[in-house]
């Protein structure tokens, strides 16, 4: 260690403090003594010129005493002249005596001895007192100070006037400046002898304090060199201070030697523990890892929990789905198909949210990923009124929409966070409001900076509830917080809503604010920037034909925002709207119609006075009507409620509040016209789901799908034959690059991970082709992540979709790249197929913990034998799946394990083995990372591989006990055989997936016949989907059935 050299040592300090301190002593002590002397001088001369004025002052005084009686006894004898030779002698003997006036009562002056230029200013700057008294006051003139006395003048006891003796102080201000020169020459003597003490003082002062410091510093300094030689290092140095004193300094020596000798000791011990310093640290570094892999082992089990949670409420409400979307296809009536679609839309809802459960705690963490698809904005609002419609209605509040006419319906953006956020303020409304309306509003801002397609929406959702005060605005979008503590006790809710709602809008690039006045209502606005989508085909036309414009529509409602919404969406529409607030005005309006009738009514059902079917019903039976208008009922309430009074009433038909514009429009104009043509488009056509246009435009179009499991490439055969397309299997990316080098596809479907060429590298050498640039392909991967869909997207891929496939998501994404011709079909796989004449065997509604038969049935579009074949395969290829992971992890073949293990998770998938699926997931990441539990995910795996192998034999025996028994009795029907022939051969040809029910009927008729072994023949090539030779089997039993039985073939 440096030694500290000392730059400014305790002797040099205290030597300048002393110092100091004298000299400011002796400045002070200095200063104080000659401003003493100094006012003792000023004293001195002040008195003296007070006794020469006092002296003047008495002299003249008696003067003007003298002069005056003189004047008196003058003035008596009317002697003026006399008077006049006495003044000027006195002024002339006395020097001192500058003038002499005589004035009388008047102010006239009689006699005077002034100089000529200035007896106008002294003889104007006085009057006449009138006081017979002695008046004495100072002044100057002509540069000169003056004394003047004014001596009253009296005749017989009578005032004549005045006598003014002005007197020079000249010659005492020449004393006092005499004085004044005196007392500054003493002053000046006397700083002279205070500099030359006080020199000669610090002199000796100095020397005295060199001396005491030196004496008083010298300990320090020796201490200061033993503690540099300490600090260097030289702990014996302490040795050599002598303590001497018992001052400070002797006690500071004493206490720093104490703490050397315990620096000292502990530096032996800090050695001896350097020593032993790296197996301690060895050994924390190991229990540091073991509470780290612990931690890891902690995290990793939460996250198995959430995954096990999330997928054991995603069972039964695949289950609520499925059995929902199967009521559906059955006859329902109006009523129990609206309550089903609600529960439809809800539970579809909710199964989103379950499957971004976990996604939801990534928004503080920033990894929350936000989608952008194309989605209809009426879609979004049509499920926030199912959600929060009955809520609204069960308080009798309307909820309305009121989207601005600009604004596109079809955009691209993320609609399920969209969607969460309208819920979260809508909700808010109606728990906070008791009466009155929510209108939930959409606008397109003008913005310069914007280019198409971007444009910012603005969402206002407006309610009039209670409303909030400015503090509680502040405090509103911070998490757990509500408008006060009462707020929770009676509308309930934890105050998360506004929280999460806020981040969302973050997230999607907006910014949400609240406007509110307490008492009166809220109104919560939030801004997002999206784009419109360039889809099309799912556009509806919402022009009127020629003959439908400017038809006169009547809006009969109490609710004025409601009235206002629907005459801004017909206004739109090119319709003339008229509003009525009431049943009698609608009634008035259009007696007084004559030369302009209106064609249609928007009737509110529940208006205060005359509700809406009276209204409806005065008005068919009015006789001053001159035309009777369509009446459509509008309703904010229960429809079914409504529904058999409007029935009975024959009216149009039923619009259910909130009311969206593209319904709307297709109501009304389905109502006006029977038959109408829009832009030659059939009016039939609008109502139609757009999904039926594009499904038509896909028809026939050639599919390669890649994938090297047999059983994935079945699924998405099944899948896409059922609607219409060619599909071509390739089991590699090897062999599918060389198929589109031999043949020509519409569109691609490709497996990210496969042998011999993984989907990444496929696609690379496809693009690599100029003549395939434009080529769609579609990836096939089991998690469509965002990170996963964007490295798709870079290497040349337009779009991914995820296992189990959702083939309307998949058919969507081809409509939206593969180039469309108009083509048409003569013939469609439905008008073949007879649901009614299909029976199922029941296996759905078997409870197995490994399998969930029905979505696995659903994944093949519903295809029982489809669905048991994969059952039968999958036992086959992967019964012992387990000993060849196995295998290859003893031979270090980790590849080939992954591989195994990537491969079975797909195909687990596709039959709906969701926990296998995840077992061979949790897997394929254990062989990734063998140190986060490799035997605990293997043993896992095991565990649902053989239940769902003992589930598929389960579904066997299930189906051969339930197989129809034969009846040997009964007689062959030719007849029905025949025709289901025929029926067979149709749907052979269009390579229908959907012909077993077709099959059982044929098999059934021809049981007891001489043609049992065609039959099982057929079955056979069926069962493998050999359709070439199932056709000629079916052309073999034609010819082969007696022709006088059948009657025709």
């Amino acid at each position: 260690m440096n030694e500290l050299a000392v730059k400014f040592s305790i002797r040099w300090k205290l030597l300048t403090t002393m110092i100091c301190l004298v000299v400011s002593v002796l400045a002070i002590s200095t200063y104080l003594q000659i401003a003493s002397q100094k006012q003792i001088f000023d004293r001195e001369l002040d008195l003296r010129i007070t006794l020469i004025k006092e002296k003047l002052i008495s002299r003249g005084g008696m003067l003007s005493s003298n002069l005056s009686r003189q004047i008196e006894n003058g003035l008596a004898t009317v002697n003026l002249s006399l008077i006049s030779e006495v003044l000027k002698k006195i002024v002339d003997e006395d020097r001192e005596l500058t003038y002499a006036i005589l004035v009388d009562s008047s102010g006239r002056t009689y006699i005077h001895t002034l100089k000529p230029e200035l007896e106008l200013e002294i003889l104007s700057g006085h009057k006449v007192p009138e006081t017979p008294e002695l008046i004495i006051y100072e002044h100057s003139y002509d540069g000169s100070p003056i004394i003047e006395f004014i001596v009253p003048v009296q005749i017989s006891t009578e005032p004549w006037g005045v006598l003014r003796l002005g007197f020079s102080l000249d010659a005492l201000n020449q004393e006092t400046i005499g004085f004044q020169k005196d007392n500054a020459f003493k002053i000046q003597t006397m700083i002279k002898h205070s500099v030359y003490v006080a020199s000669a003082f610090i002199a000796i002062t100095i020397v005295i304090i060199l001396i005491l410091s030196d004496r008083l510093s010298r300990p320090l300094r020796r201490l200061t060199g033993v503690v540099n030689k300490f600090a260097a290092g030289d702990f014996v140095a302490a040795d050599t201070i002598k303590v001497n004193s018992r001052d400070e300094i002797g006690v500071l020596a004493k206490s720093f030697v104490d703490m050397s000798l315990e620096l000292r000791a502990s530096y032996l011990k800090l050695q001896n523990y350097n020593v032993t310093l790296e197996q301690k640290v060895k050994e924390r570094t190991i229990e540091l890892a073991e509470a780290r892999d612990e931690a890891i082992k902690a995290n990793q089990s939460k996250s198995n929990f959430l995954s096990m949670i999330s997928h054991e409420i995603r069972t039964p409400m695949n289950a609520i789905i499925g059995m929902t979307q199967m009521s559906l296809k059955t006859d329902l009536s109006e009523m129990q198909h609206d309550y089903l679609s609600k529960v439809k839309i809800s539970a579809d809802s909710l199964l989103m949210i379950i499957n971004d459960i976990l996604d939801t705690s990534k928004i503080e963490a920033g990894q929350l990923a936000i989608e952008n698809i194309p989605f209809n904005l009426e879609d979004v609002l049509t499920q926030l009124n199912i959600l929060v419609g009955i809520k609204a209605e069960e308080k009798n509040i309307e909820l309305h929409f009121a989207i601005a006419q600009d604004v596109p319906l079809f955009l691209l953006g993320d609609p399920l966070r969209i969607g969460q956020v309208l819920l979260n303020l809508v909700g808010n409304a109606i728990k906070f409001t008791d009466t009155g309306d929510i209108i939930v509003k959409i606008e397109l801002v003008e913005d310069g900076i914007l280019a198409a397609p971007e444009l910012i929406l603005k969402f206002t959702v407006k309610d009039t509830g209670i409303g909030l005060q400015p503090k509680q605005i502040e405090e509103l979008f911070k998490p757990f917080v509500q408008a006060d503590i009462s707020t929770s006790r009676i509308y309930g809710g934890t105050g998360l809503g506004l929280t999460i709602s806020k981040q969302l809008v973050e997230l999607m690039g907006g910014k949400i604010t609240v406007e509110s006045e307490f008492g009166l209502g809220s109104d919560f606005i939030f801004t997002l920037c999206l784009k419109q989508s360039n889809d099309i085909t799912a556009k509806k036309p919402t022009v009127l034909p020629i003959s439908c414009q400017g038809t006169n529509v009547l809006v009969v409602d109490d609710n004025a925002p409601a009235r206002e919404i629907l005459k801004t969406y017909l206004e739109s529409f090119e319709f003339n709207v008229s509003l009525a607030c009431s049943g009698e005005e609608a009634i008035m309006v259009l007696e007084n119609a004559h030369e302009n009738p209106y064609s249609l009514v928007l009737m509110d059902w529940k208006m205060s006075g005359m509700d809406g079917i009276q209204t409806a019903k005065m008005i068919k039976e009015s006789k001053r009507i001159v035309t009777i208008p369509t009446i459509i009922m509008v309703t904010a309430y229960a429809k079914e409620d409504v529904l058999p009074k409007v029935r009975a009433l024959e009216l149009a038909g039923v619009i259910v509040k909130p009311v969206n514009p593209s319904y709307l429009f297709d109501t009304v104009l389905s109502t006006l016209q029977t038959e109408c043509v829009i832009d030659g488009v059939d009016k039939n056509s609008i109502t139609k789901p757009a999904e039926d246009k594009w499904i038509n435009r896909l028809k026939d179009r050639k599919i390669l799908v890649v994938d090297d499991n047999s059983i994935n490439q079945q699924v998405a055969q099944a899948l896409l034959e059922y609607e219409g397309l060619d599909v071509t299997l390739a089991d590699n990316g090897q062999q599918a690059v060389q198929m589109v080098k031999d043949m020509q596809f519409d569109a691609i479907l490709m497996d990210l991970q496969m042998p011999v060429m993984d989907g990444f590298e496929t696609t690379q050498l496809i693009r690599s082709e100029n003549l395939y640039s434009d080529l769609p392909i579609i990836a096939l991967t089991a998690y469509a992540r965002e990170k996963e869909r964007e490295k798709c997207l870079s290497y040349g891929m337009q779009d991914c979709v995820s296992k189990p496939i959702d083939i309307d998501q998949l058919l969507l994404m081809f409509s939206q790249y593969i180039k469309h011709e108009d083509t048409e079909h003569n013939h469609s796989v439905a008008e073949l197929i007879s649901p009614m004449n299909r029976e199922e065997t029941g296996v759905k509604n078997i409870q197995l913990s490994g399998l969930d038969i029905a979505a696995g049935i659903k994944n093949v579009a519903g295809h029982e034998q489809i669905y048991f074949k994969l059952l039968l395969d999958f036992e086959q290829q992967f019964t012992d799946v387990l000993q060849r992971i196995k295998s290859g992890l003893e031979s270090d073949n980790k590849v080939q394990a992954k591989q195994l293990a990537h491969g079975l998770k797909g195909v687990a998938s596709n039959i709906a083995a969701f926990d296998l699926a995840s077992r061979a997931a949790d897997l394929e990441v254990a062989l990734k990372e063998p140190q986060k539990g490799l035997t605990l995910a293997i043993e896992g795996f095991e565990h649902a591989l053989h239940q769902v192998l003992s589930d598929i034999k389960t579904v066997s025996v299930y189906n051969q006990e339930h197989v129809e028994v034969v009846d040997h009795n009964k007689a062959p029907d030719y007849d029905l055989a025949n025709k289901e022939l025929i029926k067979l051969t149709e749907l052979l040809m269009l390579n229908s997936l959907d012909i077993d029910w077709c099959f059982d009927v044929i098999r059934e008729s021809l049981a007891n016949s001489e043609f049992t072994e065609e039959v099982k023949q057929l079955g056979q090539c069926i069962s493998v989907f050999d359709f070439k030779t199932a056709l000629s089997h079916t052309q073999v039993l034609v010819q082969k059935l007696p022709v006088d039985q059948v009657g025709h073939v």
